[in-house]
């Protein structure tokens, strides 16, 4: 992002004074614009670009203007239409794509993008609200009559709006959400009109584009694939029948080393069926005289077991597709319980069942394979997983255990108790356990193939483990974290707000610990919140309880340093330490600074007041102070009246 630079507020001013002074007291209508074909105005209203909100149309009052499918295509400023400048910062050449993952890994969201998309939007409302304030100064300033305080008033807001949308500006950057050049916003801090970007934490969703409802629609460069994993051209039956995962090698093609991915007759027999053929129960092609006697199939009269005319049959019977699948199961035994395992296609009615009742072929299954919700969710990289677990469990335990080993290492550091995930393992009991009650195996089903990115592992020891608490107290990140909040909430007095053992949101989401403050650690590490928000959370709590100073605490004053003359007057007449005035407490020293802060609700306690009351407490009798003051008033009194001589 481009660096804006001060604000030139007095051409700001002006620019807006002009504004007022070419508008009679009749107020006329803008001059008729003159519009190419098809284009009409926004009807409603102007808005002002400033602050490079978006550097394609002119600067200061604008209409935009659309086009007869409603896109945006330009702006008018003083009467003259301008057609959206291309982006100035967008891609001049193509740039070399980065190796594509392993088609076994799926693309992972990034936190730190998550967080600053998620921080961009919660802007969103600050700059509406200070882009509303300040359009209240400037409509003031337009009529001719504003003061100079208000013109002030003006500058201050403008220079705050400025602000928050640089921070909108740059936390979108950070998120790499945007796509194609520059960054525009509108004047309430939303991503302009046309503006295509990627939710990083959907990164496998398609790309969203901003239309004029403000509405997002699939971006049209969204890639979708055929089942042979061919492109498709947008707009034809072909690319809305599509998908947008492109199909990988099959893992269950040769029934010699996995579960076939053949037709479920081939999950028999290994090989497709023939309509009008008959096949042996080892698959190959036989010939003969059939015949039917009885219910009996027959070959050159001996009853017949394999297929035959889309049909099974077993010593002349015909099987039903439930015994169809458990020969299938029998047969490919290990392999096979794959499938088992996994309810959308062993269930009755399932991919499976499916499969045999349609005598689907090769490309079939594999296309209704890749196409299931299992595979949407898991990807090859569970299979893969799941096979070696059943089939070769040896190497599975061995990736099983260093999983576990880097948990452990991870866990200690952050202060997270993982003792729950149980040991080390044996080949055996990779076989036998059920993966998705374990936390280390669920985990290792989408890393198998690929090591486990630091913040996805952290966040998940975070949500899946317990707060390891070592003589009563937290250790790790999460102890530093914790106390650093703590501390902070003191340093704004609402430590006393936040004695509760849960965290909360907004949303609903709640953390239990042993103390609100690593409740909130713990919440940041789960990937529920962050520091920063619950720090934001505190500053607000501050601002509502000590309403005198809100400004200067929403401009980054702490409550402490606020108080410090207050607390110092404690200190002092009560001959205290410091660090027992607790501020924001309902008792004791703290609630006496606390209430003088509030004062009336506009104005703090006037400090003078302030002192008497605190010589008005029954501590200041015993104090040393006190008995000086006491003595030196007895002293002025008696020479007052002529009783003592001398200084």
């Amino acid at each position: 992002m481009a660096d804006q630079g001060p604000i030139d507020v007095n051409a700001l001013i002006a620019q807006i004074e002009a504004e007022g002074a070419s508008k009679s007291d009749s107020s006329k209508p803008d001059p008729k614009v003159n519009l190419p074909a098809g284009l009409h105005l926004d009807t409603t209203g102007r808005y002002l670009n400033i602050f490079g909100l978006d550097n394609r149309i002119p600067s200061g009052f604008v209409t935009y203007v659309y086009d007869a499918k409603n896109n945006f295509v330009g702006a008018v400023s003083h009467g003259k239409y301008t057609p959206l400048k291309e982006d100035s910062q967008a891609p001049t050449q193509s740039i070399p794509s980065k190796p594509s993952k392993s088609q076994n890994q799926k693309t992972e969201p990034d936190q730190g993008k998550i967080v600053s998309f998620k921080y961009a939007q919660a802007l969103q409302p600050t700059a509406e609200q200070e882009y509303q304030d300040m359009m209240v100064q400037a409509d003031i300033i337009k009529r001719g009559n504003a003061s100079p305080e208000q013109k002030s008033d003006f500058e201050r807001i403008a220079k705050q709006y400025q602000s928050t949308i640089s921070v909108i500006k740059s936390s979108y950057e950070k998120s790499g959400a945007v796509q194609g050049g520059n960054i525009n916003l509108d004047t309430t801090g939303k991503l302009v009109q046309g503006t295509t970007y990627v939710d990083p934490s959907k990164p496998n969703a398609p790309a969203q584009t901003i239309t004029p409802t403000g509405t997002t629609a699939v971006a049209p460069s969204t890639l979708k694939y055929g089942p042979n994993g061919e492109s498709l051209v947008p707009g034809t039956a072909a690319y809305n029948a599509g998908s947008t995962t492109k199909p990988v090698p099959g893992v269950f093609q040769n029934p010699a080393t996995a579960v076939p991915a053949a037709t479920a007759a081939a999950a028999k027999t290994g090989k497709n069926a023939l309509p009008t053929s008959a096949l042996d129960a080892n698959g190959n092609l036989v010939s003969g005289k059939f015949t039917t006697k009885n219910g009996v199939l027959t070959q050159n009269g001996q009853p017949f077991t394999g297929q035959y005319n889309n049909q099974y049959y077993a010593a002349g019977k015909i099987e039903t597709s439930e015994q169809v699948k458990q020969d299938f199961m029998d047969k490919y035994a290990v392999q096979a319980a794959f499938l088992a395992s996994v309810p959308e296609f062993a269930q009755k009615g399932g991919l499976l069942d499916q499969a045999i009742a349609g005598n689907w072929s090769a490309s079939k299954w594999k296309q209704a394979y890749q196409s299931s919700q299992w595979f949407q969710t898991n990807g090859a990289t569970y299979a893969t997983e799941e096979q070696d677990r059943l089939t070769a469990p040896g190497t599975y335990a061995a990736n099983y255990n260093n999983l576990l080993d880097q948990m452990a290492l991870t866990a200690k550091a952050e202060g997270i108790d993982i003792s729950g995930f149980g040991g080390h393992i044996t080949a055996d009991q990779a076989k036998a356990m059920d993966p998705n009650s374990n936390p280390v195996a669920k985990l290792l089903q989408n890393y198998y193939t690929s090591a486990v990115p630091s913040n996805v592992l952290t966040t998940y020891l975070a949500k899946n483990g317990q707060i390891a608490m070592a003589n009563g107290s937290a250790q790790g990140t999460l102890a530093t974290t914790a106390t650093s909040l703590r501390n902070y909430a003191s340093q704004m007095g609402v430590a006393s707000q936040f004695l509760s053992p849960t965290w909360s949101n907004a949303a609903g989401q709640q953390v239990a610990g042993s103390d609100y403050f690593t409740s909130a650690a713990l919440a940041a590490e789960q990937g529920l919140t962050t520091a920063d928000s619950v720090q934001a959370n505190m500053r607000n709590v501050a601002a509502n309880i000590y309403k005198p100073f809100a400004q200067q605490i929403k401009d980054g004053y702490s409550v402490s340093d606020l108080a410090s003359p207050y607390t110092s007057a404690v200190a002092n007449l009560l001959e205290v330490s410091p660090t027992s005035v607790d501020l924001g407490a309902t008792t004791g020293y703290g609630s006496l600074v606390t209430k003088a802060l509030q004062g009336d609700g506009t104005n703090p306690m006037n400090l003078d007041a302030f002192t008497t009351q605190v010589k008005q407490q029954p501590q200041w009798l015993n104090t040393k102070n006190a008995r000086d003051s006491l003595m030196g008033t007895a002293s002025t009194m008696l020479r007052n009246f002529g009783l003592v001589v001398g200084q």
